[in-house]
């Protein structure tokens, strides 16, 4: 879904849908804590600033991935179309509708 077939108040809406499962988001959680760490507390030991601005990024980069594990939504997941929740609920223009894993795997391939 683009920003113009329906607006960002719906692409926001969609947002809202959660498409990382359990599993996923402890693993994301966890990894994320884990990278930030290491930004936040590598950069202020590097004396080299492009060392210190790559010290930033992995704290953003650690950010995202905790962030998605804590809200339960990727949007790389929903640009490439992959859900990893169990009893899914895929949108489909404006009706929501339950899919099982096996329907999701086909509609990937």
């Amino acid at each position: 879904m683009t920003l113009n077939e329906g607006g960002l108040a719906r692409w926001i809406a969609k947002m809202r849908t959660p498409n990382v499962g359990f599993t996923d988001r402890v693993i994301r959680f966890f990894v994320g804590i884990g990278i930030f760490a290491l930004g936040a507390f590598t950069g202020p030991f590097l004396s080299n600033y492009s060392l210190g601005i790559l010290s930033l990024l992995i704290g953003v980069i650690g950010l995202v991935v905790l962030a998605s594990g804590i809200f339960g939504f990727c949007f790389m997941y929903d640009v490439m179309g992959i859900n990893t929740l169990k009893g899914k609920i895929s949108h489909n223009n404006e009706e929501t509708q339950q899919v099982t894993p096996k329907e999701q795997t086909e509609a990937v391939r």
